[in-house]
């Protein structure tokens, strides 16, 4: 396959693999994995399934295949980008509160909260509510404002700058930045951003891509990035840099992971899971995504970050063809990931 196709391929691969991901753990989000365990008679996840979890109530009685809000986000993302050929703030805000308008879905606070705000603003020209070129405004609660949802709306913005720019950092790093503050007032959720974009982007490369075994070699090459950025930031405490320290020190499976680090929705919990995840089955698209899902927690959005960086260093061959047949409203996702992937290797 020539190099350009083949870049289109893992960016297909990458958005598909979201979709797929998320519709994976979309029946157990909240779940524990004993819960799983026993909701499924010991086996786990082992496919699409209906819905299980009686938590979330939009979401607890969707049929196998099911999308949720994190493929409502990650389309959003495309659309914008699309449309402008270009990362525009703007826009994405303004394609971020359509989707809002549209879903039936439950929504996390930040994320639905700034579409609050948006459509607000637009509804009484300007006069209440946040336009979107503005940074979402400071919480007193510690650690709100930082969930995992950026980390996934940042997905398409990955393969958007990987091939154009051969993955400067620098400009990634400013757009991820600049996109996470419209949503979260926490900047450590816009660094989890930014290592899932790096992840990708050494996936959708191949002199960057990571070896059958990358769990250290690949770390360190993230860690390094996050470093860079949090000096920057001067962000200090409980970062996000700690935390993929911590996921580094353990050398155990993904259950050892999992108790190490957590896999609940605020980021610095997820997104190190995720990583680490990806790093333990970057080849195997089965194996990592299914290993993520059954470890309980925030499952659909873990599946969904797994599902996006395994994909897009395995591409669309890598993905099982019955998950792909599986998938509910793949026209909407294949029509999406085909647009991005001529965008970003015309």
């Amino acid at each position: 396959m020539h190099e350009q196709e083949a870049l289109r391929d893992r960016i297909r691969g990458c958005i598909l693999g979201a979709a797929i991901g998320e519709a994976l753990g979309m029946p157990v989000e909240t779940m524990s994995r004993e819960g799983i365990l026993a909701a499924t008679g010991g086996k786990g996840i082992t496919g699409y399934r209906d819905g299980i979890q009686r938590t979330i109530e939009d979401t607890s009685y969707l049929p196998a295949g099911s999308g949720t809000d994190e493929r409502e986000i990650i389309l959003a993302s495309i659309r914008s980008l699309v449309r402008s050929r270009w990362f525009d703030l703007e826009s994405q805000g303004a394609e971020l509160m359509i989707a809002r308008l549209q879903s039936r879905m439950a929504w996390g606070r930040s994320m639905q909260g700034t579409a609050a705000e948006f459509i607000q603003h637009c509804v009484s020209k300007g006069r209440v509510g946040r336009h979107p070129g503005a940074p979402a405004a400071p919480v007193a609660e510690k650690n709100e404002g930082c969930g995992n949802g950026v980390a996934v709306r940042g997905i398409p913005l990955a393969c958007f700058h990987a091939p154009l720019l051969d993955f400067h950092m620098a400009e990634y790093v400013a757009d991820a930045l600049a996109l996470g503050s419209q949503t979260h007032a926490d900047r450590r959720s816009s660094v989890a951003a930014v290592a899932v974009g790096a992840v990708i982007g050494m996936g959708l490369h191949e002199r960057l891509r990571p070896p059958q075994d990358p769990l250290h070699e690949t770390g360190r090459h993230v860690l390094a990035a996050m470093e860079a950025v949090e000096r920057h930031d001067h962000l200090g405490g409980d970062s996000f840099r700690a935390r993929l320290v911590a996921m580094l020190d353990v050398n155990g499976d993904v259950d050892e992971l999992q108790a190490r680090v957590g896999s609940g929705n605020f980021a610095l919990e997820s997104v190190p899971f995720a990583i680490g995840v990806y790093l333990r089955h970057s080849h195997d698209f089965r194996s990592g995504v299914l290993a993520a899902i059954n470890a309980g927690g925030d499952t659909d959005t873990v599946g969904c970050l797994v599902g996006a960086m395994i994909g897009a260093t395995v591409g669309l061959g890598g993905i099982p063809p019955a998950w792909e047949a599986g998938l509910r409203g793949q026209r909407d996702v294949y029509h999406a990931a085909n647009g991005l992937a001529a965008l970003c290797v015309p």
